[in-house]
């Protein structure tokens, strides 16, 4: 949570300073737009920061494993949703990139996997010692 709140102490003068020169220039961040809609937009940041605090959240409960696991699922999903629904050209590079990526997701669990059904691996590697 504060590495999230650092990031966006950080980034509001930057922002700020983007609003400020984007009104000079004539195209005002919030302006031009009825009270509704810039609330809209106000409240859009406020949204999207809730994910990003149930994650961290998250992250604290979970172990590290997990958490790195579940880091593959959204890339995943988003490269499938481009291809699939959205019909994306589908380059060969993309294909040996993802193919690379997943094939070390399942050599890791299955690494994982084979420590957790054996005791006596645990046992060779000090694993098992107290």
């Amino acid at each position: 949570m504060s590495g999230l709140w650092l990031e966006t102490l950080t980034m509001l003068p930057v922002c700020l300073l983007y609003a400020f020169r984007q009104a000079q220039g004539g195209h005002a961040v919030f302006g031009g737009h009825d009270p509704v809609t810039s609330a809209l937009l106000l409240g859009a940041g406020i949204l999207t920061a809730l994910p990003l605090m149930a994650f961290a959240a998250a992250t604290q409960r979970l172990d590290l494993a997990t958490v790195g696991v579940l880091m593959y699922v959204n890339p995943t999903l988003q490269f499938l949703t481009a291809i699939w629904l959205f019909d994306e050209p589908l380059q060969p590079a993309r294909v040996v990139t993802f193919g690379l990526i997943w094939a070390g997701l399942l050599v890791f669990s299955w690494s994982a996997w084979r420590k957790a059904r054996n005791p006596l691996w645990n046992r060779r590697s000090g694993q098992g010692r107290r």
